[in-house]
């Protein structure tokens, strides 16, 4: 159905903001359209990476993948001119570009590697191009959200955006090149400090919080605790996030067809509560706990 016919018969939302007399529209119906096509690419793509393979390796169909790179690009340069790049602004559309650039990236990533074995350099080149463009997409979109928006509302859904942004910029810092040292430090500590204030209304990004936060340079988390609270994570609350948080969210993947089970959030809270234990029975910790 086109977006003209479907216009006529859905409805519309408006908004005002309390300082303005003005009703925004939503423009629901076309953002609506625009998600479910793009959630039928992923599911189309998950199938094809997952489904009915051993672990989703071994039996990838690149040029099928290249296709749905072109797909993607392709559902990206026909959405309707509310959902432009320039025109979104409610969290919901800048949601939307968000979901698209973070699997385009994930994608791309799958493809480099499978370009670089074949020794395809010219089609390497221009998914590195797609890929270093969706990055830089990406970050800047999650810089306009916390000007618009703020990370501070509780939301479910913008800490898989958080953690995939903190992971992003502490690779470029791990691998020393690429965008100045300081671009990528100021992008950690926004994710890490997005990833404190969602922890305060949901368990799931404060465990990534200190994921992340475990991952940091000591200079870096003093930093941090210069723009928020410091939390204090005893040995007893690992303890009790290793028991309660049995998730399979994969932290800090490369190649998503490929991942150990080491980068599950839950075993990785797990692996920190085993060392809070060990670190708690040390003679050393005892004769601090016990002197005056």
């Amino acid at each position: 159905m086109s977006q003209d016919m479907s216009s006529q018969w859905t409805g519309e939302f408006l908004l005002r903001y309390p300082l303005s007399q003005t009703l925004c529209p939503m423009h629901h119906a076309e953002l609506f359209k625009a998600k479910m096509d793009l959630i039928s690419l992923i599911s189309r793509i998950g199938a094809k990476l997952f489904g009915g393979t051993n672990g989703g390796t071994g039996d990838e169909d690149n040029t099928d993948l290249s296709e749905y790179l072109t797909l993607l690009k392709n559902w990206y340069s026909t959405l309707p001119a509310s959902l432009a790049p320039s025109a979104i602004i409610f969290p919901s559309q800048l949601k939307l570009h968000l979901l698209y650039h973070n699997v385009v990236i994930n994608l791309c990533e799958l493809l480099v590697a499978s370009a670089k074995e074949s020794e395809a350099s010219r089609t390497s080149e221009e998914i590195l191009a797609q890929l270093s463009h969706s990055r830089i997409c990406f970050e800047t979109i999650m810089r306009l959200y916390y000007l618009r928006h703020g990370f501070a509302s509780a939301d479910t859904y913008i800490a898989h955006d958080l953690a995939v942004l903190a992971f992003m910029a502490l690779g470029k810092l791990k691998d020393g090149g690429g965008a100045p040292k300081e671009d990528s430090r100021s992008t950690l500590l926004l994710a890490a400090k997005g990833l404190g204030d969602q922890g305060r209304n949901y368990y799931f990004p404060f465990t990534l919080f200190h994921v992340i936060n475990g991952e940091m340079s000591e200079e870096d988390t003093a930093l941090l605790y210069q723009f928020m609270t410091s939390w204090k994570d005893d040995g007893v609350s690992k303890q009790v996030r290793a028991k309660h948080v049995q998730a399979q969210y994969p932290c800090d993947i490369v190649k998503i067809t490929n991942y150990p089970d080491s980068k599950r959030l839950g075993n990785l809270i797990k692996q920190y509560a085993d060392l809070a234990i060990s670190e708690a029975q040390s003679p050393t910790n005892s004769e601090a706990t016990n002197s005056p």
